[in-house]
């Protein structure tokens, strides 16, 4: 799931006594119903905000929907990995420490086979890569080197050699490190230490208890890994709250409002409860149903700029009843064209007049 603010976002649970005649709104992407339609907005900015994150990449800066679009994408890439290397990366993973650079390292490393004896790797050799195979590990007090065989086509010996460590390269990755990185990001629930979704862990027969050396600083609550620490600072926090809240509702006394104020601060009175009340939506037009909107966007422009285009205010039911009348053409139509006319006229000949003057050289 996309990450709110890099952090988890969960999702609003379907109501228990939702009746299949009853009309809802439903977030297309998300599949969530709400009953309310301004709880519905609310929710639908959120999702177009660009303040999410897709879990998989850790790209950022996305909205809900194409935070969700690189997340199906990613898990596409992710299925790439072969099978037999997937219960061996979770369990380096699971509860490790490492942030994701060094995590991903540590385990590309293993994946790559360790420097010792028998290992068949690449060696430098004038300047390009060559197959070998570590014959014997050579250690000092300052140093560690490696007698190599070179191997030809054939994987027979074509030579020895001594040589350090950093002229030595594994074997390339099965994957690449940034498909592991996402790998990781998709397959845990929490980061630092790194906690793997449950039934994935139990899939893979991957222990779901935190190790010994972690049971002192974390603990598992309802199913998750938590911050000792955090969660009695939250505890403490929430006391404390409380009994500031106690203490004001005890100590508080009766507020004067001082006018004026915000508009959202006034309660409204008794006289006002006819405001609260959303009126019936009309759908008695004397225009075709498909025209309503037209007629709306015609008014509405004619009402706004009615000062600039020299009309005076009609009401939308004249205007509706103006151009419904057949016999003949009422004054408001032709005083409403009329202006919109002069508007284009005027501006049209300003062009020219601007063409026409000479340029100052």
């Amino acid at each position: 799931m996309p990450l709110y603010r890099r952090k988890p976002f969960p999702l609003v649970p379907e109501p228990d006594d939702l009746k299949p005649e009853e009309l809802v709104f439903q977030v297309r992407f998300t599949k969530e119903i709400f009953r309310s339609y301004s709880e519905y907005l609310r929710r639908i900015n959120i999702y177009h905000k660009r303040v999410w994150t897709c879990k998989a990449t850790g790209k950022g800066n996305l909205t809900y929907e194409e935070a969700l679009d690189s997340e199906e994408k990613a898990s596409k890439r992710i299925q790439s990995i072969p099978p037999e290397f997937v219960a061996f990366v979770l369990r380096d993973v699971q509860f490790s420490t490492l942030n994701l650079k060094d995590l991903v390292n540590s385990i590309a490393e293993k994946l790559q086979g360790p420097l010792t004896e028998g290992a068949e790797l690449y060696g430098k050799k004038n300047g390009r890569l060559h197959p070998c195979r570590i014959m014997r590990v050579l250690e000092d007090d300052h140093r560690t080197q490696y007698e190599i065989e070179w191997l030809n086509n054939d994987r027979r010996n074509s030579g020895k050699a001594v040589v350090d460590g950093e002229d030595l390269t594994g074997k390339n990755l099965p994957f690449s490190k940034r498909l592991l990185k996402s790998f990781i990001r998709d397959s845990t629930s929490r980061n630092l230490p790194w906690v793997l979704h449950e039934n994935l862990a139990k899939k893979h027969g991957i222990p779901t208890t935190p190790p010994e050396n972690m049971k002192s600083k974390f603990t598992l609550l309802n199913g998750n890994l938590v911050n000792k620490k955090r969660k009695r600072s939250e505890e403490k926090g929430k006391t404390e709250v409380g009994f500031k809240l106690f203490v004001f509702l005890i100590f508080s006394r009766p507020c004067i409002i001082n006018y004026p104020i915000d508009d959202l601060l006034v309660q409204p009175s008794d006289e006002d409860s006819f405001l609260m009340e959303r009126p019936t939506p009309c759908r008695q037009f004397n225009v075709p149903m498909d025209c309503v909107g037209h007629l709306l966007m015609v008014w509405d422009f004619c009402a706004s700029y009615g000062r600039l285009l020299s009309l005076s205010p009609f009401a939308l039911e004249d205007f509706e009843n103006a151009l419904c009348y057949k016999e003949t053409t009422p004054s408001l139509i032709i005083e409403s064209c009329l202006a919109l006319l002069r508007i284009v006229l005027n501006d049209n000949d300003a062009k020219e007049e601007k063409k026409r003057k000479p340029k100052v050289s």
